[in-house]
C-alpha cells in the first residue's frame, strides 16, 4: 500500500511558523483556499482547448524529472561536510549555521516531495482532460486550482532554497 500522508503532513508543517506545529489561517488560505477560489472564477470564464491540456501534460512531465533531480542535488549538499573552526566562539556559530542548513534542507525536501505529488496530480488531470473532453468548465477549473497551487508552492520552495544557497555561498 502506498501511503503519501507523511509527505503532505511534512510539507504543510513547513508552512508553519517556528513556534507552531501547523500553519496559521492566512497561510492556509493563501496556499489552499486562494487557488480554489480562483478556480471557481475560472469555471465561469475559462474554456481551454485540448492543445492546452497536451502542453500542460508536457510541462508537468518535465517538472517531475526536474524536481527529482533537485532532490538528489539537495541530498548531495546535505552530505557535504563543513570544516569546524578551532576556536570556541566560531565553532558555536558554525554549529548554529549547521542546524539552520539542515532545517532548510529538510523543509526543502519535504516541499519538493509534496510538489512532486502535485505535479503527478496535475499531469494525470491534464491527461484525463486531454483524452476525455469535458462538457463544462469543471476541467479548466480543476487544472487552474492545481496549477496555481503548484506555482505558489514552487515560489515557497524557491524562497527557501534561496536562503539555503545564500548561506552556502557565504561559507565558500
Amino acid at each position: 500500500m502506498i501511503d503519501l500522508r507523511s509527505i503532505v503532513i511534512d510539507h504543510v508543517r513547513t508552512l508553519a511558523d517556528e513556534d507552531r506545529a501547523w500553519p496559521n489561517a492566512s497561510t492556509a488560505i493563501f496556499f489552499y483556499l486562494f487557488p480554489v477560489l480562483c478556480s471557481v472564477v475560472s469555471y465561469f470564464f475559462m474554456d481551454l482547448r485540448p492543445e492546452i491540456y497536451n502542453a500542460s501534460l508536457t510541462f508537468y512531465g518535465i517538472f517531475l524529472g526536474l524536481l527529482i533531480n533537485i532532490q538528489v542535488a539537495l541530498f548531495s549538499i546535505l552530505q557535504r561536510k563543513w570544516t569546524i573552526p578551532e576556536d570556541a566562539k566560531s565553532k558555536h556559530l558554525k554549529q548554529g549555521d549547521e542546524k539552520l542548513r539542515i532545517k532548510l534542507l529538510k523543509q526543502s525536501n519535504s516541499s519538493i516531495s509534496y510538489l512532486t505529488l502535485v505535479c503527478c496530480l496535475a499531469a494525470v488531470t491534464s491527461l484525463v482532460l486531454f483524452v476525455w473532453p469535458h462538457k463544462n468548465g469543471i476541467g479548466p477549473a480543476i487544472l487552474a486550482a492545481i496549477s496555481l497551487h503548484f506555482f505558489l508552492t514552487l515560489l515557497a520552495i524557491i524562497e527557501r532554497l534561496h536562503a539555503l544557497f545564500a548561506k552556502e555561498y557565504t561559507e565558500t
